[in-house]
């Protein structure tokens, strides 16, 4: 893939993503807010499976253990992160929820440095001293 055409995926994907928090501000009237996340759920849903079977072989968890991850993982990181987004969402704008989930990763890095800094420190080992610089 050319640089041109990945600068335009990425492009396109920030449009995209940014733009549901327009959409969910704009359906919130007519649903309530936790049956809008999960319809929106069952439309990705369906369509990132009809991706995935018509491009990859190995479709389905092979193992107790894939469907217990994949279990976890859909209630904390999309379950619970969502329904709280749309809940809040009918109090504060589209703006404000996006600029608070963006902001995410950045607060979970800062908060991770500063916590794991001072429980590393307190069994006796620092992260800062693994680093060559």
């Amino acid at each position: 893939m050319n640089k041109i055409c990945s600068i335009g995926i990425f492009i396109l994907l920030g449009i995209l993503w940014r733009s549901s928090f327009v959409a969910t501000e704009a359906g919130l009237p007519y649903f309530p807010p936790l049956l809008f996340a999960a319809l929106r759920y069952y439309v990705a849903g369906i369509a990132i499976l009809v991706y995935v079977f018509l491009t990859v072989d190995y479709c389905w968890p092979r193992s107790s253990r894939d469907w217990i991850v994949i279990g976890i993982a859909g209630a904390f990181l999309i379950g619970d992160n969502l329904a709280f987004l749309y809940i809040g969402q009918r109090f504060f704008s589209g703006v404000i929820a996006a600029v608070g989930i963006c902001l995410g990763p950045i607060l979970t890095t800062v908060f991770a440095t500063a916590l794991l800094d001072d429980f590393n420190n307190f069994l006796g080992y620092s992260w800062t001293h693994t680093w060559p610089c």
